[in-house]
């Protein structure tokens, strides 16, 4: 049930790919258990309005990919929505491309920046 999840230490994050809700509240409670505070943890997904009543998640740490501030960012640097957002994580490009493919194909992308 929670085995397709992508679990990567990067150099500023600690990043999650899972693919449903109770794969997020499962995450979410590994992070708190790691001793991340609710507050650091911010999720991006394509549709993430399930996500709003999963209790240990703030409402201000859930963003949309492809919101309308990532469409204008997207449309001043031409790149998509989605990736820019995930770009702004100052990610490689590689694990840029390959966090960009998994929010694209359904999944919530969960950071929590080093601290």
């Amino acid at each position: 049930m929670c085995g397709r999840f992508l679990f990567v230490n990067s150099k500023n994050y600690v990043l999650a790919v899972v693919y449903s809700e109770e794969e997020v509240r499962h995450k979410v409670n590994e992070l708190q258990k790691k001793g991340y505070d609710k507050r650091q943890i911010h999720i991006m997904a394509n549709n993430p309005a399930s996500l709003h009543s999963i209790e240990g998640i703030e409402e201000e740490n859930i963003e949309e990919a492809g919101s309308l501030k990532d469409q204008l960012k997207g449309f001043i640097t031409g790149e998509s929505s989605v990736r820019e957002g995930i770009k702004s994580l100052g990610l490689s490009e590689e694990e840029t491309e390959r966090y960009t493919a998994a929010v694209a194909r359904g999944g919530f992308l969960l950071s929590v920046e080093k601290g």
